[in-house]
């Protein structure tokens, strides 16, 4: 509280008339210090109009002894509205009043403190809402892997390798005269029985589009359809997944 409202007849009142009469003007210092002490220590975050002050720091304030002091303390308690004692070398004070005449400071902090504690308890329920809409959005399914059609034992640190129908399609495509999946199945079949000359699980697409390419080529009897049908292959299938169609210069098996 940065001040409270001083009524300019307070003086004629009959509190401090009682406290002038019995204690001077020694007194009346004593009891605007009192209120003074008080209000100083009300806040935003703490408005209770109480205070625990030291009986020495009084006195030596006051210029008075003890015994005066505590004399002074039980007026109030007894005489007053507020609530004084003495505990030991300290007085606890509570003035109830001083809520009455507190200033506009102390009520705005407590407005502001009350309308910062909603804006977060609203901004806690916005995060709430944003993460539940977040989890009620729908989300797309992950694409099915590709049917396995063939498995081929490889060399290398991958031991098997997988032909799958994306796989068999885009032989189909590039060599549409031959029955692929036969094709594959020979293939398998050589894989198996050549353990010293199987492939890696990488060169494996390379090398079943070269056996196609080949069988192709002998059922046509000539040796451009193979060169033609990796071109066109090249064209319309270039690095689609882990096919990559071989270079028509190597003529391997990969």
């Amino acid at each position: 509280m940065k001040w409270f409202k001083h009524m300019t007849d307070s003086s004629a009142g009959e509190t401090l008339t009682l406290i002038h009469e019995k204690f001077g003007a020694s007194g009346v210092a004593m009891w605007w210090y009192l209120l003074e002490q008080v209000a100083r220590r009300m806040t935003g975050d703490n408005p209770a109009p109480k205070a625990s002050l030291s009986m020495k720091k009084c006195c030596l304030f006051f210029g008075c002894k003890k015994n005066k002091l505590r004399t002074f303390v039980e007026h109030l308690q007894n005489e007053t509205q507020i609530i004084c004692k003495c505990n030991g070398n300290i007085i606890e004070i509570e003035i109830p009043k001083l809520l009455e005449i507190k200033d506009n400071h102390l009520r705005n902090l407590q407005v502001i403190s009350k309308s910062l504690a909603s804006i977060e308890v609203e901004e806690e329920v916005e995060v709430e809402e944003d993460k539940e809409e977040d989890s009620l959005e729908p989300v797309e399914p992950a694409p099915k892997p590709s049917p396995v059609l063939l498995t081929f034992p490889t060399h290398g640190k991958e031991k098997l390798w997988d032909f799958t129908e994306e796989q068999a399609t885009y032989l189909r495509e590039a060599f549409p005269a031959l029955d692929v999946l036969a094709e594959a199945r020979k293939a398998l079949g050589w894989c198996r029985t050549h353990t010293a000359q199987q492939k890696t699980a990488n060169g494996m697409p390379k090398f079943l589009f070269s056996w196609c390419g080949r069988e192709q080529d002998k059922s046509k009897g000539g040796g451009s359809t193979y060169a033609n049908a990796k071109d066109e292959a090249a064209l319309r299938h270039a690095r689609v997944g882990q096919w990559t169609p071989p270079d028509p210069r190597d003529g391997g098996e990969g």
